[in-house]
């Protein structure tokens, strides 16, 4: 009969000796998925050519039979579940482009996705590093009872936790691009790491782990010019905002709402579905 985390926790002295060297030894997996092998093994990482992996291969997760490792399931199995929560959060590109595009906005998604796929090889780099089970994994070699939420992106080492590390990146990112709603998409980010915790599929030390990655990997690209930054920029320096009324017609008189601000296939500014030199903003003198 399986036992409790935290009645585990209270009998951690009496595992026997042969049980915690299989422990202390339990990885996530003795391969590679051929898929991730592949990724790790492009020699072009975009973007992230010269981003110095090295720098996060010294920094351990504690050993799987620690007292640590283990008030760190204690802390996850304590989470109340929600499953709906976590399902929503799990596609990170999706969950962050309804948030942009409720807002009228335009979602860079060729820049998102350069992101995710240059930041991918890091990760897995990492993963497959120090190749860390996952809680379930954990909890199961030990004999204890716990809940996890399977979600199909649950298929790599468990740490770091390539959810917190890709969320911040795109965070960061995306708050650069629109710093008006900066707050609620760091928010986004947060609650795609935590999601992470409230499914059970990583421990809290994982999470962090991971953001310390995606922000390394942010850092690195404040100075790319290929993400062209400099050109996306130029989508929040226009004074006009999605409910703002403006000018336009054959005489730029006529007042039109504001329902969408987006760019064309030329990447030219649009609003409406319009090049933005159709408009004009309404200045004092044309109130009424």
């Amino acid at each position: 009969m399986k036992k409790p985390v935290k009645l585990y926790l209270e009998t951690i002295g009496m595992i026997k000796l042969i049980d915690k060297l299989y422990i202390e030894e339990l990885k996530y997996s003795e391969e590679v998925n051929p898929k991730h092998q592949k990724h790790m093994d492009r020699e072009d990482l975009g973007i992230f050519n010269d981003f110095h992996t090295n720098q996060f291969l010294s920094t351990p997760p504690p050993s799987n039979n620690s007292n640590e490792t283990l008030k760190e399931m204690l802390a996850i199995e304590q989470i109340p579940n929600n499953n709906r929560f976590a399902k929503r959060a799990d596609n990170l590109k999706t969950y962050f482009k309804d948030f942009i595009e409720k807002k009228g906005l335009r979602f860079p998604n060729e820049e998102v996705s350069t992101l995710l796929h240059d930041s991918r090889p890091i990760i897995y780099k990492l993963k497959y590093h120090y190749n860390r089970p996952r809680p379930i994994q954990v909890a199961n070699a030990l004999g204890l009872k716990f809940h996890e939420q399977p979600l199909t992106s649950s298929k790599t080492p468990s740490y770091p936790s390539g959810h917190s590390a890709q969320g911040i990146l795109i965070g960061k990112y995306l708050a650069t691009v629109y710093p008006k709603y900066s707050t609620e998409i760091m928010k986004l980010a947060d609650d795609i790491s935590n999601s992470r915790l409230i499914a059970k599929l990583h421990f809290p030390g994982d999470s962090k782990f991971g953001l310390k990655v995606g922000l390394a990997l942010f850092k690195h690209t404040t100075n790319t010019a290929e993400l062209r930054m400099d050109k996306l920029s130029e989508a929040i320096t226009i004074p006009i905002e999605v409910g703002d009324t403006i000018l336009g017609g054959k005489f730029k008189n006529k007042k039109i709402v504001v329902k969408d601000i987006g760019r064309n296939e030329k990447g030219d500014i649009t609003i409406n579905g319009r090049p933005l030199l159709k408009y004009r903003i309404i200045k004092d003198k044309d109130k009424i």
